[in-house]
């Protein structure tokens, strides 16, 4: 098992091999490329990632990636937008990283999602919350080919937030997954629900077109959502 050092914990993890590039996503959008094999052992508490790269004060690292430069991934942010590109457009020398995803004022990266032949769609879920407070999770699920190709920029919609709804912050996107046709998805979640891992047939119901406003998530749903992609090689719900 990992150690970590005090309050430190999990955020995001990729698996690759010694001869790839990692890349690492800050909050900004930018990408900071790493050689797999300079990092340090899995046997200590690694080192900080503001030793090896200059970031931008403030930001914080949201997500990692690696592969070969052919690998696609799927990059969004809480305002809602994102594209696929292929992981070597975010690879760079730079040590102040490179501006891969172009993110509206107050979004956030979210992790980014490796994506195989086998994905056909994505999930995405959000958070709403009406002007009395009431807070209501929405999730869509909808063809992965909808989303556009890009080497870098802004993106489309994945899912339909206002730009003045994210201002107010009374809307965000929380999470995005991608899924193949016979995958399952878990919905983790903070509350008494704790989650549940439905099939896509159970799913039919939020199952679109990009850019729409999805349908409201079960009663008791209204936390912190993580969306995972359960394969069918597994089949092995999350604890």
């Amino acid at each position: 098992s990992l150690t970590y050092r005090g309050d430190d914990k999990l955020q995001h993890f990729a698996q690759g091999r010694n001869n790839q590039t990692t890349v690492f996503f800050d909050s900004g959008g930018k990408a900071f490329s790493l050689p797999a094999h300079s990092l340090p052992s899995a046997r200590g508490m690694g080192e900080p990632l503001t030793g090896r790269v200059v970031a931008e004060s403030g930001v914080t690292f949201e997500g990692v990636a690696i592969g070969s430069d052919e690998s696609q991934i799927l990059i969004s942010n809480s305002a809602g937008f994102g594209f696929i590109s292929s992981l070597s457009n975010a690879i760079s020398n730079q040590k102040k990283g490179k501006q891969f995803m172009k993110t509206p004022e107050g979004a956030s990266v979210i992790s980014p999602i490796a994506i195989n032949g086998d994905h056909k769609f994505v999930a995405a879920t959000f958070s709403s919350q009406d002007n009395k407070g009431k807070v209501s999770n929405k999730m869509l699920i909808f063809p992965i080919d909808e989303l556009p190709v890009l080497p870098k920029g802004k993106g489309n919609k994945l899912i339909s937030i206002s730009t003045k709804a994210f201002k107010e912050k009374s809307e965000f996107m929380m999470d995005v997954c991608c899924l193949a046709e016979d995958s399952k998805l878990h919905i983790h979640h903070e509350g008494k629900t704790g989650g549940k891992t439905w099939s896509l047939k159970e799913l039919e119901e939020y199952i679109s077109s990009r850019a729409k406003r999805g349908r409201v998530l079960p009663t008791g749903y209204n936390g912190r959502i993580v969306l995972e992609e359960i394969p069918k090689s597994s089949e092995v719900a999350p604890e």
